[in-house]
């Protein structure tokens, strides 16, 4: 079995999250208050969900996900809060892919990043020279 793990934002992760059985281990890792969640009955309260999904929006996080040897959707193994912010989540945890669709989330700012680091900041700077200059202008 193959794993795959990436960084992604909480927006795109919550859809997935809410798909899950409430008996799965995957519930108890992402520290949901225990007098809010019975895992040991299966069920949770819609209203306290909803408020600690709203508390969450704009985080990053680390998933970890399984792909069986046979044809089969992909199972959610491990899910770990990594920082508040994409600028703190690719510092402290650099290795990882950004998942594709966790990239519809970012501000411009964090696309500006985004390339920093998928380009180089070099290789940017190279393929539009009027930035470099305008930017070099700018610091003087």
């Amino acid at each position: 079995m193959k794993r795959q793990t990436l960084l992604m934002a909480f927006e795109e992760l919550w859809p997935i999250l809410l798909k899950i059985s409430p008996a799965s281990p995957i519930w108890r890792q992402i520290r949901i208050p225990a007098g809010y969640f019975s895992v040991l009955e299966g069920v949770y309260d819609e209203d306290v969900l909803t408020e600690w999904a709203q508390k969450h929006q704009r985080t990053w996080w680390e998933v970890t996900w399984a792909f069986p040897d046979y044809p089969s959707e992909p199972i959610l193994q491990q899910c770990r809060y990594v920082a508040d912010s994409f600028s703190d989540a690719v510092r402290l945890k650099p290795q990882l892919v950004i998942s594709y669709h966790s990239l519809e989330t970012l501000t411009a700012p964090d696309m500006e990043l985004f390339e920093d680091l998928e380009f180089g900041y070099s290789e940017r700077m190279k393929r539009t020279p009027e930035l470099s200059a305008a930017k070099t202008e700018a610091r003087a």
